[in-house]
């Protein structure tokens, strides 16, 4: 089963799929250095074994899913000036 996911510095453009919260394995979500746009999708919420989160060097916007701030296990969570944690 796929546990970590690190598609960093690929140039890859649109959204972050909202299908990625059906990946329930995976406790590494590496998407930095890509030009993906919009707000993170909430079902990320779902992947209760997340210990990192690393978005920085994207287009996206928005606020922090609250399901986010739930995952027990996140320890680094990155994002740029652009998404809001509040």
């Amino acid at each position: 089963k796929l546990t970590k996911l690190n598609l960093k510095n690929n140039n890859f453009r649109g959204s972050i799929p909202t299908e990625i919260g059906l990946m329930t394995s995976l406790t590494i979500i590496d998407l930095r250095g890509n030009a993906l746009e919009g707000p993170i999708p909430s079902e990320i919420g779902s992947l209760t074994d997340l210990q990192e989160i690393r978005l920085e060097g994207n287009k996206l916007t928005g606020m922090i899913p609250f399901q986010v701030k739930l995952l027990q296990r996140l320890v680094i969570l990155t994002f740029d000036d652009a998404v809001s944690g509040s």
